[in-house]
């Protein structure tokens, strides 16, 4: 199954809350445009290539990753060695261990455990793609490629910040966005449920169960056979 992996705190609410609906992730990649020949390493700081001396960067077109219908996981800081995490700060632990020195976000005492309403776990859930489009982005404007953009504001609750300012923010500081345009893919999505037998997506939403198609028919005594 595919995977889109998070790690920015910033939508941490909107990703456990389910409200997050959206995913936007570069449509190219730079890269040094002697291909290391340079002599500098390719260090990735922060999303970008640390800069080079006496080389120039390009930018290579991406292609979306999915398309409409992909069932894709959603996981929290995907490299982590942790499988949980602190709901305040997003840093990772060995649940039940005890309370580490950096979560002292949590009103929990030294030597105490951590209650299980403050942590989550690596899976945040599966969704279904809804739909595929591209903007264009620079530090002051945005622009959808395929026809004129509805609402900047739901645009930016839809990817889990409160407001287009911190959305706009974050974007600049992540992607050192200036005046020049930048391509993004936008992926949308809807949560599914997940059954609480076996742990798989509830796909078939046209009924009101919290169990997949083939436990419910097990927990009936109903035979699936397929035709």
């Amino acid at each position: 199954m595919k995977v889109i992996s998070f790690s920015a705190i910033e939508i941490l609410p909107a990703l456990l809350n389910k409200t997050k609906c959206q995913t936007i992730r570069p449509a190219w990649k730079e890269v040094c445009y002697l291909k290391g020949k340079c002599g500098t390493k390719n260090i990735k700081k922060n999303g970008f290539w640390m800069e080079h001396k006496n080389c120039k960067f390009v930018l290579f077109e991406k292609k979306p990753r999915f398309k409409t219908g992909d069932i894709v996981k959603l996981l929290w800081n995907q490299r982590s060695k942790h499988l949980t995490f602190c709901s305040r700060c997003g840093k990772g632990y060995n649940y039940p261990s005890m309370l580490e020195v950096e979560h002292t976000c949590l009103p929990v005492k030294e030597n105490e455990r951590i209650p299980e309403s403050y942590s989550f776990s690596k899976k945040l859930g599966e969704v279904e793609i809804t739909e595929v489009f591209q903007i264009d982005l620079n530090a002051y404007d945005i622009k959808r490629v395929d026809k004129p953009l509805y609402s900047v504001t739901e645009l930016a609750q839809n990817d889990g910040f409160g407001t287009y300012n911190k959305f706009q923010n974050w974007f600049i500081k992540k992607y050192h966005l200036d005046y020049r345009f930048k391509r993004f893919n936008v992926y949308r999505f809807r949560w599914l449920k997940l059954c609480k037998e076996c742990g798989r997506s509830i796909i078939n939403d046209g009924y009101d169960y919290d169990l997949c198609l083939g436990c419910h028919a097990k927990s009936i005594n109903c035979e699936i056979k397929v035709i």
